[in-house]
């Protein structure tokens, strides 16, 4: 996709701007925060972080070949390229990148989901019921940008403004008539999606996490609320949450979903394999056999079936839709299922998602729940000892390892996770180990379940990321052990 534009034309918003070198004639192909993607004729947005200041990356952008740069403040060193520094850059972003991709989420359904748990899950189920309505539809989130049987990993949950606006962009080049994104509650305090219109929202729930960031559960909701701040954007809200039911106060025309919800469940069978449930739309009844196993996930059928029932779908499309559908990758992902024993893989990584996952796995009835899981580094620390606790209560053999320690000392993440600990647990610092010593635990009937970075390639220790993938070390292990 080859776009290119003035920088002139990009700045009518910027009323404050001054041109310290270069001109506002220079041709721009394309937009970024990021100096190690800068290509050619870019322009770098460069302005102060929370983790990190722009200024600091100029000569990097300049050498990859900037054409000009956008700052907040002027910057020591004035580079050779052309440089606009806007005093209110953050509130003009949106305008420079709505300008240069054309807008992008007006032309598109844009679907934004937000919530603790659930968000992923929520996007791959309502993308399928888009999809087989005849809606080609992207998904950009967690597991990354999803688009045209193609997968490119992204960064964070929500890529910044100028990539977001680019994806949308690709999203309309390859015929998508919707995307649904995941909308993180960083990605709304940090203008992320900030001048996007979203048709529909999606509240999913919300419990601990992030709290090193908002500090208090108050911020933390203040935060994801903001994806309804515009009357014009529907959705759908979990009523069976409290803070979805105080959003719910707020926005009483939102479509809500959950027992206490206009949309809901009944008839539901657990299985091994799947769930079979009925779709309640007020009087209008759907059943449906999904490949999604546990109570949780049922939640989230009801989230993105009335997330598009906000929309304007009917109910006959809406049951179509989620009927046979499968967990995106790395939630409640089956490894194996060899041996009379079921071993899978999940990225339940605060408390409320560990308790969910372990009682999911308690409704399988399984002769024993072995987990195996951490907690990352450089993270919410107030979470460790509750999780522990969770695992505590509701498995029957667990071993403490290594999530993503980042720059911590796992060990002392280990430590501050068994404070919460009553039960008896195993502590294998290494991850790849403590799977292995879960692999060789298994019995007839057990259900071992690895828990924390469910779809991640990688593993994050002192700063740098390796190779590592839960998936493919429990499949190796099982192999090991004559077990798959």
């Amino acid at each position: 996709m080859k776009i290119s534009r003035p920088l002139e034309e990009l700045l009518p918003e910027c009323g404050d701007c001054s041109v310290l070198n270069g001109s506002l004639e220079t041709e721009i192909w394309g937009i970024s925060e990021d100096s190690r993607t800068i290509e050619p004729g870019y322009l770098f947005v460069a302005r102060r972080g929370r983790c990190a200041d722009g200024l600091r990356y100029i000569e990097d952008a300049v050498e990859a070949g900037a054409a000009a740069i956008l700052c907040d403040r002027e910057p020591e060193r004035i580079p050779e390229t052309t440089l606009v520094v806007a005093r209110s850059l953050s509130e003009c972003l949106p305008d420079v990148c709505r300008r240069f991709y054309a807008d992008p989420s007006r032309r598109l359904m844009l679907f934004g989901v937000t919530g603790t748990n659930g968000k992923t899950t929520t996007a791959f189920l309502l993308q399928r019921i888009l999809e087989r309505a005849g809606r080609k539809t992207a998904v950009i989130g967690t597991t990354g940008f999803h688009c045209g049987g193609e997968v490119r990993l992204l960064g964070n949950t929500t890529p910044g403004l100028p990539l977001v606006n680019a994806l949308l962009a690709e999203a309309l080049e390859q015929g998508c008539e919707a995307v649904v994104m995941e909308v993180s509650s960083h990605a709304l305090d940090q203008g992320r999606v900030a001048g996007l219109r979203f048709r529909a929202g999606v509240f999913t729930n919300l419990t601990q996490d992030h709290l090193d960031y908002h500090e208090t559960m108050e911020q933390y909701f203040k935060c994801k609320a903001r994806l309804f701040d515009d009357p014009e954007t529907g959705g759908a809200v979990n009523a069976d949450d409290p803070w979805g039911r105080r959003l719910l106060q707020r926005r009483p025309d939102l479509l809500s979903f959950g027992e206490n919800g206009v949309v809901r469940a009944a008839d539901v069978v657990l299985r091994r394999d799947g769930t079979d449930l009925t779709l309640c739309f007020g009087q209008e009844r759907h059943s449906l056999r999904t490949g999604l196993v546990g109570r949780v996930n049922v939640q989230n059928c009801l989230a993105a079936a009335a997330a598009a029932r906000a929309w304007g779908m009917e109910p006959a499309e809406i049951g179509e839709g989620l009927s046979g559908a499968t967990a995106p990758p790395g939630r409640f992902e089956i490894v194996s299922r060899a041996g009379d024993f079921t071993v899978a893989v999940d990225y339940a990584h605060t408390p409320d998602a560990l308790e969910r996952l372990l009682r999911t796995a308690r409704e399988l009835e399984p002769a024993r729940v072995l987990l195996v899981f951490g907690c990352g580094g450089d993270r919410d620390r107030a979470k460790r000892p509750l999780m522990g606790a969770a695992a505590s209560r509701l498995a029957d053999e667990i071993w403490v390892t290594s999530d993503n320690p980042r720059t911590e000392n796992p060990e002392k993440i280990i430590e501050e996770i068994t404070a919460g600990m009553g039960a008896a647990y195993h502590v294998e610092v290494e991850r790849r180990a403590a799977i292995e010593k879960a692999v060789r635990a298994l019995q007839p009937g057990d259900l071992l379940l690895i828990a924390g970075k469910g779809h991640e390639t990688t593993q994050e220790i002192n700063g740098v990321k390796r190779p590592f993938d839960d998936r493919i070390v429990a499949r190796e292990a099982l192999r090991r052990e004559k077990k798959l």
